[in-house]
């Protein structure tokens, strides 16, 4: 993550050092994957498995953690393939959509300037569908795994 961020601080030219601090955010977020009762259902298109940002070594051990946190039982990960069809289903922004518990909705959208939160209904159901059409496309378990290793594979 501190490579990835690092990353993301010299792409954008930004002069502010807050890496260490967003990195330890992120650290902590994690603990969440293991709260007792919750479910995370991740998405990701097979070409980011392939996005080097990173050394290759770096890049490996991103895949491993991924491997890694695909064994908890609160986490689910699907792999949308480079080569399935995809009439009328497009790549999208990177958004997650939480539910809380006091029955809470919000969409999160990942822009290149900040996070948007959507809380409106109709923005709601507008990303519902896009997740729907877009985990439609996914494989788990196994298949997902082969993906990943072949992704770990292709930076020896």
């Amino acid at each position: 993550m501190t490579e990835v961020l690092r990353g993301v601080r010299r792409d954008r030219r930004l002069e502010i050092d807050d890496v260490a601090d967003a990195v330890a955010t992120r650290m902590e977020r994690q603990r969440h994957l293991h709260r007792p009762g919750t479910r995370w259902v991740f998405l990701l298109e097979e070409a980011v498995l392939r996005y080097q940002y990173a050394t290759a070594d770096v890049h490996r051990e991103q895949l491993e953690h991924l491997m890694t946190a695909m064994r908890l039982p609160s986490v689910v990960v699907g792999i949308i393939p480079m080569g399935v069809p995809r009439q009328g289903v497009r790549a999208r922004e990177s958004f997650d959509i939480d539910t809380f518990d006091d029955g809470a909705v919000k969409a999160h959208v990942e822009l290149l300037g900040g996070l948007l939160t959507l809380t409106h209904p109709a923005d709601i159901a507008l990303y519902r569908r896009a997740w729907d059409d877009l985990r439609g496309l996914a494989v788990v378990g196994d298949e997902a795994r082969a993906l990943i290793r072949a992704a770990a594979a292709a930076t020896e």
